[in-house]
């Protein structure tokens, strides 16, 4: 039985070795044509910026060198705009990271219906962002929302507020409604890191004396280091090209004040069907997240395979 057993893993793994260069190429031909399709779009977009190309004005056209970028700097509502866009980020990552790590070591506990309150904790994300965007919209709505209603009994308020209305709270409620839909995601990343741990290294810690705090702080938060450092770059980039959530609630308004520079990226080219001043946005959005990307790939040292 054993020589039996031995012979079929020999064939088998020889079957794997043999249909090796077949897989390679199975999977090299996706990577090649994603690769393909986005240098292509971006060699696409940067010839577009050096255009005058405004399909609301077709007699308008021809290279327009970089007219498009120097219009870029002199334009108040961009420079608006990426101000918006870092609150909007900074105040989205912050919180997600903070209240998705809580409930990762809440939920790696045991008790009961742990699963049933997993999957409870993580079902935000699978909401449509449209969808919870709508939801939040009339939560926050400020004579009827319950969102009032509740900071009203619960003693945190006197007054109803206009959350979406107000130049002065609508971040605050866009950034409310997408930090409930990002919480999820930090959740199933680092509670998937503290499920990967092994109970040695506390076992023996315990043995040492350490308490709950110098377990975290010496233990646990520099084994989640690596987890944590990814998955806020990946929710630092999407959050900044994200734009479903405030284009629902509040479409960057009022007075622009949840205006972002993807959000005006998309309004150029779809409402006002000006390609090349759209394109120039969008060229300089990815050209501000690649410097972040590398510049954070440096300090956590990620593109080394380690993390400080």
């Amino acid at each position: 039985m054993i020589v039996t057993r031995s012979a079929g893993r020999a064939r088998l793994w020889a079957t794997v070795r043999s249909l090796r260069p077949r897989l390679l190429t199975f999977l090299l031909v996706p990577v090649l044509l994603n690769f393909t399709w986005m240098f292509y779009i971006l060699g696409l977009e940067v010839v577009n910026s050096l255009q005058h190309y405004n399909l609301a004005k077709p007699w308008v056209s021809g290279f327009a060198g970089l007219e498009n970028y120097r219009r870029l700097f002199d334009d108040e509502l961009f420079w608006l705009s990426l101000n918006n866009t870092v609150v909007w980020t900074i105040g989205n990552v912050i919180p997600q990271l903070v209240l998705g790590m809580a409930l990762a070591f809440l939920l790696n506990e045991e008790f009961a219906f742990r699963g049933l309150y997993r999957s409870l904790a993580l079902s935000p994300w699978a909401v449509s962002a449209t969808v919870g965007a709508m939801m939040w919209a009339w939560m926050l709505h400020g004579p009827f929302g319950v969102f009032n209603d509740l900071l009203i009994r619960a003693g945190l308020g006197s007054a109803r507020i206009a959350w979406l209305s107000s130049p002065d709270t609508a971040m605050y409620g866009v950034i409310i409604a997408n930090v409930w839909r990002g919480v999820p995601f930090f959740t199933v990343t680092i509670l998937a890191g503290l499920q990967a741990m092994s109970d040695d290294i506390y076992e023996a810690a315990a043995i040492d004396g350490a308490d709950g705090w110098r377990t975290f702080w010496y233990i646990t938060l520099p084994l989640l280091k690596g987890v944590i450092a990814v998955t806020v770059l990946l929710r630092t980039v999407w959050t900044f090209n994200w734009v479903e959530t405030i284009f629902a609630m509040t479409g960057g308004g009022p007075g622009n004040a949840t205006l972002t520079m993807a959000l005006l990226v998309f309004n150029q080219f779809f409402r006002f069907s000006d390609v090349g001043y759209a394109s120039a946005m969008a060229v300089l959005l990815f050209a501000l997240l690649m410097v972040f990307t590398l510049i954070y790939l440096r300090l956590f040292r990620l593109d080394q395979g380690e993390v400080r």
